[in-house]
């Protein structure tokens, strides 16, 4: 099951969410201001490098791919 990473274009929050398919993201809303079609964003853990899938470092305190700071 995918999770994906979002930001809201009202507020700026950056969150994930688990999503089953497009109809779930339609439907998706900010959980801090409750503005709905938050932009996705391209997580560290997707990118691709070349032919290859780049390692992402290490989980963080914080969750995530290294706790957001992405690749050090």
């Amino acid at each position: 099951m995918p999770m994906f990473e979002y930001e809201c274009r009202a507020c700026g929050h950056v969150f994930e969410e688990l999503v089953f398919g497009q109809e779930d993201e339609a439907e998706l809303r900010c959980p801090a201001c409750g503005a709905d079609k938050p932009d996705r964003r391209l997580s560290a853990c997707a990118v691709r490098v070349g032919g290859g899938v780049a390692s992402a470092p290490p989980m963080g305190p914080t969750g995530g791919c290294g706790g957001g700071g992405g690749f050090t």
